[in-house]
């Protein structure tokens, strides 16, 4: 898994999202917003749920793993999210793709080469399949440690409902 915050979070929020996702980029800015607040209480951890229906979505999540196989997986993500709106409509998203690993200083072979693996498939899909046994439908769907629950509409919400999950009401 892909995390970040907390080492010893007092709440453990599981994203699942789709990187085509207009719904995902909102609440990935939402969670953004909110993280100076939550981060020293709480850790993320990001597991990929690309749907059918958008049609570069598995194609950026193979980038993202084989970036984090050279430990930017972050920095791709949030690299995919900003520019979510000038890619997602492209008819092969490919080549602005390799550019990002780029920008981030990847090393290019080995990330055709992890891109290519049967093990970064393979993870995006156990992801999609222990999100489907937990229960998600759509993206993005949240849990609170284990929870799921209905996505916030704003950084100020998330906060709240942070700070209420913490504090156990």
């Amino acid at each position: 898994d892909h995390v970040r915050g907390s080492e010893n979070p007092q709440l453990t929020i599981m994203v699942y999202a789709d990187f085509q996702c207009p719904a995902c980029l909102t609440e990935t800015e939402l969670i953004a917003a909110a993280w100076p607040q939550i981060r020293d209480r709480t850790r993320i951890v990001f597991r990929n749920y690309p749907l059918d229906n958008h049609r570069h979505a598995f194609i950026a999540a193979r980038y993202a793993e084989a970036a984090g196989k050279q430990g930017k997986f972050w920095e791709m993500h949030d690299l995919l999210y900003s520019t979510q709106q000038s890619w997602s409509l492209l008819n092969d998203a490919t080549e602005i793709f390799a550019d990002f690993a780029e920008q981030l200083g990847l090393d290019m072979d080995q990330l055709q080469t992890d891109f290519d693996s049967n093990e970064i498939r393979e993870k995006i899909l156990a992801d999609q399949q222990g999100g489907t046994r937990a229960g998600v439908r759509s993206t993005p769907t949240l849990f609170f440690n284990g929870e799921m629950i209905n996505n916030p509409r704003s950084a100020g919400e998330l906060v709240n409902r942070v700070n209420e999950a913490i504090a156990g009401v």
